[in-house]
């Protein structure tokens, strides 16, 4: 009779680390890993055949599972808002198969349409998952340490 509850005992935790280790490797492992680049370049403008100013950018995937990208923009940390390339909204949204990628040009000349730097590129699947998804962390961590570190100022007051 203890043999049996033993087997069961060791049955049951085996099964549990098993399913640790597959929830482990199919959600945070085996994942879409979006990568998005961002620079400066010039643009010969086949129409005009003039050089034109803009921002060049490449995303692509470097995971193993396909994604779907809703949107792509860059993120104004002084406005506290999104702003959408009207270049690149008419290209979204497309999907990303694995280790492929898709690049992206917008002219800055127009200053209506100019893209404020620092650039922060973003790019949000339809889940509503933001890549770079560390970036996001980075801020909510300040955010957290800086309302931390007031309390305990107003503490030691």
């Amino acid at each position: 009779m203890l043999a049996t509850r033993d087997l069961a005992i060791y049955a049951s935790i085996i099964a549990t680390l098993n399913g640790i280790w597959s929830l482990y490797h199919n959600v945070f492992r085996d994942r879409a890993r979006i990568k998005f680049r961002v620079f400066d370049a010039t643009c010969i403008d086949p129409n005009t055949k003039i050089q034109r100013p803009g921002v060049s950018s490449t995303i692509s995937n470097r995971g193993r599972r396909p994604t779907n990208i809703e949107t792509i923009g860059f993120w104004s940390p002084k406005e506290k808002k999104e702003l959408l390339p009207v270049d690149w909204v008419k290209e979204v949204p497309f999907r990303l198969a694995e280790g492929e990628g898709k690049s992206f040009f917008h002219f800055q000349d127009n200053p209506k349409f100019a893209i404020p730097k620092p650039y922060r590129p973003f790019a949000r699947n339809p889940s509503g998952r933001s890549y770079p998804f560390r970036r996001h962390v980075r801020v909510i961590w300040k955010k957290l340490t800086k309302q931390f570190q007031n309390k305990a100022w107003r503490i030691r007051e």
